[in-house]
């Protein structure tokens, strides 16, 4: 591993493994909080006044960073594993803002 002059290098353990993704641990904070002009089209269930008309679902286009999710880990290639929970999109209680952090019980039972 080169470097330019007066930059240290980092030095990767030799019992690393890196077959294994590594696994995190539950967060207060989302990974994903800023939004990052990635959007989603989540179905919407439908309502019963829909049902009884025939009518067709709805699919309304949510910011990325709105749906709840967490860091589940990384491969050996790079690449970050999140996972979100999508029917538990919505605004927090009193507040303009989306709750985009998965609740600790919800992360505890996920990891454990």
């Amino acid at each position: 591993m080169s470097s330019s002059p007066g930059v240290p290098t980092k030095q990767i353990p030799p019992s690393y493994d890196y077959d294994k993704p590594s696994s995190s641990t539950p967060t207060a904070q989302a990974p994903i909080d800023v939004h990052n002009k990635t959007y989603v089209k989540l179905l919407q269930p439908q309502t019963d006044i829909l049902q009884d008309d025939n009518e067709y679902t709805t699919y309304e286009r949510f910011p990325l960073k709105h749906i709840p999710h967490i860091h589940f880990g990384y491969l050996e290639s790079g690449v970050n594993v999140w996972v979100a929970w999508p029917r538990m999109t919505h605004r927090q209680v009193d507040s303009p803002y989306y709750a985009n952090q998965v609740p600790m019980l919800v992360q505890d039972q996920w990891f454990s």
